[in-house]
């Protein structure tokens, strides 16, 4: 039954394995009753899986040299994020399931998995349809952090994605201290979107076009500037300042180390741009200025100084889409906690 539920193989799959050996099928309800008794041995070994890995990332902290506080708690730095079996942003997906991960080794501290919708609430008098799907993601983190001392622990740091809300429902209902890290990967993503947006909703005359060229050039810069410069923030502050005007022929701030055109002004070419020239245009300019301008504040600088991201997350999100297919229905089985 472990392998049937790895595989995603149903009753189907197993009575045509059956028929072609002449031995008995079995139905659905039996079916259904053997995978609920694996599936509750399989989420043990789950949860006792977690409960080690946060034991040997909490000694490893120890044994680094860092001490508890007050109250006796380790703080363990983790990435959070949740997915969903729908693909899309709405927020339409009636299932979901989050993790907390370490930043260190990469696995599991701890998961849980949330659904809108079940049979047997539906049929009682406790249905839960008017649960939003938007409220499972902070409340899902919130039990997660508040759940973590319980193992002498606390996520007193974390990335994760540009969510506010999850963000603002941690500081409120969590009982001790949270700071939260940017994820590069989701800063990036967002600062692509801000310049495709602008490409497309404004026409700057007199200007050079806002191609996918430059966009994709503008944001490889932000990528350097964050990278080579992990760690200061007051450094990622000035080289994210100096993009625009770099990318305009203005020089004059720029770091000698990385600025070509202050080692040879005279051969100087843009690899990245069209045809190796300067952008032009004061309204585009102002614009991007005005863009650029949100990553490089006092606060922004020092959540992206860490450059950490949740990745790792993102590729368990993969992996559960797919054991966890939406064109299997698992939302409202009692699998879906065990797949």
């Amino acid at each position: 039954m472990a392998r049937i539920g790895h595989h995603r193989h149903g009753k189907t799959h197993i009575n045509n394995v059956l028929s072609t050996r002449n031995i008995p099928t079995i139905n659905s309800s039996t079916f259904k009753r053997r995978e609920r008794e694996v599936g509750k041995t399989i989420e043990t070994v789950a949860r006792a899986s977690c409960q080690d890995s946060l034991s040997n990332e909490k000694m490893q902290i120890l044994n680094y040299g860092f001490q508890p506080d007050e109250d006796n708690l380790v703080s363990v730095p983790c990435s959070f994020d949740m997915g969903w079996q729908k693909r899309g942003k709405g927020h339409n997906s009636h299932t979901g399931h989050a993790a907390v991960m370490s930043l260190t080794t990469g696995k599991v501290l701890d998961y849980i998995t949330r659904t809108k919708t079940c049979r047997f609430c539906d049929q009682g008098k406790n249905s839960n349809k008017k649960v939003k799907v938007k409220a499972m993601e902070p409340a899902s983190a919130v039990e997660m952090f508040n759940n973590a001392p319980k193992q002498k622990v606390k996520y007193a740091f974390y990335t994760g994605d540009d969510d506010s809300t999850t963000e603002a429902h941690i500081r409120q209902k969590v009982s001790y201290g949270v700071e939260k890290f940017s994820d590069i990967i989701h800063m990036k993503r967002s600062l692509t979107t801000r310049l495709y947006n602008l490409s497309h909703g404004t026409k700057f005359a007199d200007s050079s076009i806002l191609s996918q060229k430059v966009i994709n050039y503008l944001v490889k810069c932000f990528s350097y500037g964050v990278a080579q410069n992990k760690g200061n923030a007051k450094a990622i502050q000035a080289a994210i300042n100096c993009i625009v005007p770099h990318a305009f022929g203005d020089h004059k701030n720029c770091d000698n180390k990385w600025c070509k055109f202050k080692q040879d002004p005279g051969s100087y070419k843009h690899h990245d741009l069209p045809y190796g020239k300067d952008l032009f245009g004061d309204k585009l300019r102002s614009a991007l200025e005005n863009i650029f301008s949100d990553y490089c504040t006092d606060a922004v600088a020092d959540k992206l100084a860490p450059m950490i991201n949740s990745r790792r997350n993102e590729s368990l999100n993969s992996v559960v889409g797919l054991k966890n297919q939406k064109s299997g229905s698992m939302g409202e089985a009692k699998a879906m906690t065990f797949v």
